[in-house]
């Protein structure tokens, strides 16, 4: 099975750090996002990581049909990082920051 990759529907207008840690249960990895109250598991750590990754495009896609993002972001103090240029890249892979993962989130 391949890695969880979001399919990004819409034009994109900036992004958002999320941060998530793992670690070792007794019997599984434990994936844990603070930021946004969302836990999962999985036998091996990268299928935590895949896990978790998916749990949190979910929940985004859900607050945003839901019409609830921006209570969600506002009660969450999450910020909104606009892209300043249409040329600017962004690595929306994850990567590793002081012992958690950041996920830079395309926000549309």
């Amino acid at each position: 099975m391949s890695a969880f990759t979001p399919k990004i529907k819409c034009k994109i207008r900036g992004y958002i750090n999320i941060k998530y840690r793992i670690f070792k249960g007794d019997k599984y990895f434990v994936a844990e996002c603070n930021d946004l109250d969302i836990f999962t598991q999985g036998r091996t750590l990268t299928k935590a990581a895949e896990n978790i990754r998916e749990a949190i495009y979910l929940y985004l896609n859900t607050i945003e049909e839901e019409g609830i993002r921006e209570e969600i972001f506002r009660e969450k103090n999450i910020k909104i990082h606009p892209i300043q240029k249409r040329e600017e890249a962004l690595d929306f892979s994850t990567f590793k920051c002081e012992e958690k993962f950041i996920i830079p989130t395309p926000i549309c």
